[in-house]
């Protein structure tokens, strides 16, 4: 059985935080999808930390680009750039929201169109050197308003354990690239 972030990947390219970004972008340089001064590529370790989704791996790795503009840092990862101010505690946070239709309307089962709204947190820290930084990342799944999701949960033969669900995972990341 393929795993939620599978079924997410294969359906929604740039699964990871930044794909459903929009309008987080920060000033548009003379490249809006690179904005600011190139941080680096980080080689990311996520672990998974809470699921009640159902299937999320244990562990998981990627890639993401983060770039500077003076306090705000960006996640960079195949859409638009995701921006966060420096928070007092030194840290960044991102956020982000997008509804993904899962299946449309079903007549001959009387089902109406299943929809969820993803709302996506990632903390993150950079050490002092930015060679390094650790955080987290958590994915919310919550059916939209009048959605018949109830087909999509284990139960009726889907992907989630439940819905509304989240998953959790802490990261760890290595700069891979001065780019």
């Amino acid at each position: 059985m393929r795993t939620l972030i599978d079924d997410l990947v294969s359906k929604w390219p740039g699964f990871v935080l930044v794909a459903i970004g929009f309008g987080c972008a920060g000033k548009a340089g003379s490249d809006p999808s690179t904005p600011g001064t190139a941080v680096g590529t980080f080689a990311v370790h996520g672990t998974r930390v809470e699921d009640t989704c159902g299937d999320a791996p244990v562990t998981w790795d990627f890639s993401v680009k983060l770039s500077r503009e003076s306090t705000t840092l960006y996640w960079i990862q195949g859409g638009t750039p995701v921006a966060s101010h420096k928070l007092s505690s030194g840290g960044y946070e991102f956020t982000s929201t997008a509804v993904h239709d899962l299946r449309p309307a079903n007549k001959a089962l009387e089902l109406a169109a299943c929809s969820v709204t993803r709302d996506d947190q990632s903390s993150v820290t950079l050490a002092v050197d930015e060679t390094t930084f650790t955080g987290t990342l958590e994915y919310a799944y919550v059916p939209v308003t009048g959605a018949d999701c109830r087909d999509q949960t284990v139960e009726f033969g889907g992907t989630y354990g439940a819905l509304p669900c989240k998953q959790r995972f802490s990261l760890d990341a290595q700069k891979s690239s001065a780019k």
